[in-house]
């Protein structure tokens, strides 16, 4: 009976062969010449500019000037109300055009239910709705007293400098 080796030994012998025998596909061949390679590695071609990779969608703009992307809002102009819009999704930004004109850009932000606001583009439309701000808010300060404290005038502390919101609302109607 002969004496089985090791696995240990057997092992190491056969690493040993597999090091020094070249595969079969690769016999009586010469390792490729990697010289150019290394030239054109040592000085690369500097690229200059933004890389133009984006993901592009129609949209609609909603009546608050706010189009959806993502699952986040932007603004655009006042213009673009109303009308069909292409949204393009860049890696660093978000490009509303309207007719190949840009009518809003902001950066990208990175994560879900988040709106992103320029103030410039709500401009036109408080121009010419000087007191649309101030309605609103008024409305808005009316609810938050209601449900808080019952009626308008259980209110603690004034919350609006002008007339009482009950008298806004009574000379609105």
């Amino acid at each position: 009976m002969t004496a089985e080796p090791s696995s240990d030994t057997w092992l190491t012998g056969l690493i040993a062969v597999s090091r020094c025998t070249p595969p079969r596909s690769c016999a009586g061949s010469s390792p490729p010449d990697r010289s150019p390679f290394e030239a054109e590695r040592a000085a690369p071609v500097p690229y200059a500019g933004r890389v133009d990779g984006f993901h592009a969608v129609p949209a609609a703009v909603y009546s608050t000037r706010l189009v959806r992307i993502d699952n986040s809002r932007h603004s655009v102009t006042a213009s673009a109300l109303g009308r069909p819009v292409e949204v393009r999704a860049y890696a660093e930004r978000v490009e509303t055009r309207r007719d190949r004109r840009i009518v809003g850009e902001h950066a990208r932000v990175s994560g879900r239910n988040q709106t992103v606001f320029d103030p410039w583009h709500y401009v036109p439309v408080l121009a010419s709705k000087p007191d649309a701000l101030n309605a609103y808010l008024t409305r808005r300060l009316c609810a938050i007293t209601r449900t808080s404290y019952g009626s308008d005038e259980a209110h603690p502390w004034p919350i609006y400098p002008g007339p009482m919101p009950s008298e806004v609302l009574a000379a609105a109607a």
